[in-house]
């Protein structure tokens, strides 16, 4: 079965296979996520790396045409 391929975007929701918490994507470098812990914006938050495989999105993204009104 194809994997499918999801595209992360900045300040996506994230989990990391293996580690506890959920993470905020802030970018892709050279085959890495660098992340942030929790939903936090500030930035002195520390930030870490992970393998971009490992990342797992939590966002929910419909394409969706709908408009209200």
């Amino acid at each position: 079965m194809a994997r499918k391929e999801i595209t992360l975007e900045k300040g996506d929701y994230v989990k990391v296979m293996g580690k506890d918490g959920f993470y905020v994507f802030l970018a892709e470098v050279q085959g890495r996520a660098i992340l942030r812990a929790g939903g936090t914006t500030n930035v002195e938050q520390p930030t870490f790396d992970a393998p971009i495989n490992q990342v797992v999105s939590l966002e929910n993204r419909r394409a969706s045409n709908n408009c209200a009104g």
